[in-house]
């Protein structure tokens, strides 16, 4: 996990050619097995606590800049909770949640 994690890290340092989307889903598994016992209702809060903390993230990141968003480590935490919502959202989905269209993901950065 820790070289998985300086793997990530030097590539989003070095802005090479790995995409956020991959990132995502090395960090957590999109089919959503994480939220497997979770009810509708569960899933829907899970969905709209990372939505609150994105756009908080979001923020950091314009304020940090390019250098100090991958340095505060806002970047991989992104990319940790877009992994998060495509995974709960996922799980939603198999369990016929209705997800409201206010909540959607964002892309990723």
């Amino acid at each position: 996990m820790r070289t998985l994690c300086v793997l990530c890290l030097a590539a989003m340092l070095c802005q090479c050619a790995v995409n956020d989307d991959r990132v995502s889903a090395l960090l957590v598994s999109p089919a959503g097995e994480q939220y497997e016992f979770y009810s509708c209702a569960q899933l829907l809060g899970i969905l709209k606590a990372i939505k609150t903390s994105q756009k908080e993230l979001k923020s950091h990141i314009a304020n940090a800049g390019t250098i100090g968003s991958v340095v505060g480590g806002y970047k991989l935490d992104y990319a940790n909770q877009h992994g998060s919502f495509v995974a709960a959202r996922n799980a939603a989905r198999d369990k016929n949640c209705e997800i409201p269209a206010d909540v959607v993901v964002d892309e990723p950065l």
